[in-house]
């Protein structure tokens, strides 16, 4: 399958690599790549999502996982940083290992998971986001939806958009496979067990990540706090955010 993707070429060393979560695509990422960080950005979406084909025989996680690591070894030829939101961040760690020329990890929404499925450890309970898993829902279950993964206002009518252009069958196959079917990877062991940096950005108003959870997970490097601020920083906080890839980028990048 051809996944949709951008690709900006920059003057600096290292490459910037983004995946974007689940209902969404790639533009959650449209303010970075219109910033003016100075490293090669690629971006993709997943299939299903944004401008990727909808072909439900790809979205097993174990199928996202082999097409985004043979992306990811097809078109970047340098060092990179991964740099995943949700469910992009939960890629990111189970892709890690197959990744020797990834310098590090930054994720955001995403709180590494342990194998049986610790969702109820993880996650802060939120019943209006269960729409995330579901084929089927009502306008106002989207937009009740948008109102609390997000802190504001921004980004909320591009968020609504791709959830609604992405294919339904997606989210109940992706739930079907990572929590009933426990087809994802020990993420904790994975960050646990690998030397490479992991950076958490962590909007303090978003309602599903249990900040406190992370914090006791050994192999975070650093979590990153930015206020008035839910579950898309790089949409809600674009100033912020940026310049949080600046400071990991000259660190994991550095000679």
């Amino acid at each position: 399958m051809n996944l949709h993707f951008e690709l900006k070429k920059g003057t600096r060393k290292g490459t910037m690599v983004f995946l974007h979560g689940n209902s969404s695509s790639s533009k959650v990422f449209n303010e970075t790549f219109s910033s003016s960080i100075d490293h090669t950005l690629i971006r993709m979406d997943l299939p299903g999502h944004g401008g990727s084909p909808k072909n439900p025989q790809s979205y097993a996680i174990d199928t996202l996982r082999t097409m985004v690591i043979d992306f990811i070894i097809e078109k970047v030829t340098e060092p990179f940083l991964l740099i995943g939101n949700s469910l992009g961040g939960h890629l990111a760690i189970e892709i890690l290992p197959e990744l020797p020329q990834c310098k590090g990890l930054v994720i955001f929404g995403t709180p590494p998971l342990k194998k049986p499925i610790n969702a109820e450890e993880a996650f802060l309970p939120c019943e209006a986001l269960n729409t995330y898993f579901k084929a089927d829902y009502t306008d106002d279950e989207l937009d009740e939806t948008m109102a609390v993964a997000t802190y504001g206002p921004a980004g909320r009518e591009l968020l609504r958009d791709d959830f609604i252009q992405t294919d339904p069958s997606f989210r109940s196959t992706f739930y079907n496979g990572a929590m009933v079917e426990g087809s994802l990877h020990d993420e904790v062991a994975i960050i646990a067990s690998d030397s490479r940096p992991v950076y958490v950005i962590q909007g303090v108003q978003d309602p599903t990540v249990n900040v406190n959870y992370i914090r006791g997970l050994q192999g975070i490097t650093k979590i990153f706090e930015i206020n008035k601020c839910g579950h898309y920083a790089s949409l809600e906080e674009p100033y912020q955010f940026n310049s949080i890839l600046k400071k990991v980028s000259s660190e994991v990048f550095k000679a």
